[in-house]
């Protein structure tokens, strides 16, 4: 089966869900509760996304635990129905009653969700859940395709050329952001001559995660030049070099990008340069 390119978003996106809701369960309690509600939206969101593929009809009022049931009816089975009803029980207590689940709860509902998708998605779909790339989901070009291509580099273990395309992406990113935003050729998010405090507060404004960029800051290349019919080179100093490059900075490096660029994605706008009277602070 071909999947077309809104499958493929959507099923991106319904990753990209699992995985907030990952993150969110790692959080002490109560802030990781909420990764309950998440983890059966993700579910459900496949699941409906699965009907749609087979031409099910689902009714508005369709229970959770109704899709296995259904699905059966037309041929084939989703795996982990045991799991996911324990999911959908925690769900309910928790959302209608004030049931707070343990963290042993969350635990197990992180990784019987993760086997769900792993177990069911090759095959409705004919994908495995870890080649989804959420990369489909970045609606700029140019950072898409830089981003991929530091992708293929980490897939062949090529650690230090991935990290220098994933800084010059996320270099694009902000600056392609600031680009139609720009009044006079200046931007609204320079304050500052100092570049390194106008770096830092430019993260700070357009409300990307700081502590997560700090780390991010550390693991890719420390400058990033002009260079002849190239828009971005890396620099690394000689120590960088020497680095023992990681397999999990590379992915932690890669997921800041996506993450960046869908908040940027969040709100955007574009300025009417002939009609502005925006004042810029210097």
């Amino acid at each position: 089966m071909e999947l077309t390119s809104e499958i493929i978003k959507r099923l991106a996106f319904i990753k990209y869900f699992y995985q907030f809701a990952r993150e969110q369960s790692k959080l002490p309690s109560p802030q990781n509760y909420i990764s309950i509600l998440m983890f059966h939206d993700s579910v459900e969101l496949f699941n409906y996304l699965t009907a749609q593929l087979r031409d099910i009809t689902i009714k508005t009022k369709t229970n959770f635990m109704e899709y296995w049931q259904i699905f059966k009816q037309d041929g084939f089975e989703l795996t982990r129905k045991a799991d996911m009803n324990k999911l959908n029980e925690a769900r309910k207590g928790f959302k209608h009653s004030g049931n707070l689940p343990n963290k042993d709860d969350i635990e197990f509902f992180r990784v019987n969700t993760q086997s769900f998708f792993e177990e069911n998605c090759p095959v409705i779909f004919g994908i495995k859940f870890t080649e989804i790339s959420l990369l489909n989901l970045i609606q700029d070009e140019e950072v898409k395709e830089t981003l991929e291509k530091a992708q293929i580099d980490f897939n062949n273990e090529h650690y230090k050329e991935s990290l220098e395309n994933i800084a010059i992406a996320f270099r694009i990113l902000l600056e392609n952001y600031e680009e139609n935003k720009k009044v006079y050729g200046k931007s609204p998010f320079d304050i500052g001559d100092d570049q390194r405090i106008q770096e830092v507060l430019k993260i700070i404004i357009l409300n990307l995660d700081y502590r997560k960029y700090v780390k991010f800051r550390s693991l890719t290349p420390d400058r990033l030049v002009y260079a002849i019919n190239v828009r971005f080179s890396p620099m690394w100093f000689s120590k960088k070099d020497k680095t023992d490059f990681k397999k999990e900075d590379v992915e932690y490096c890669i997921e800041f990008v996506i993450e960046s660029a869908l908040k940027l994605q969040e709100f955007d706008f574009e300025i009417d340069k002939d009609s502005s009277s925006y004042i810029f602070f210097t």
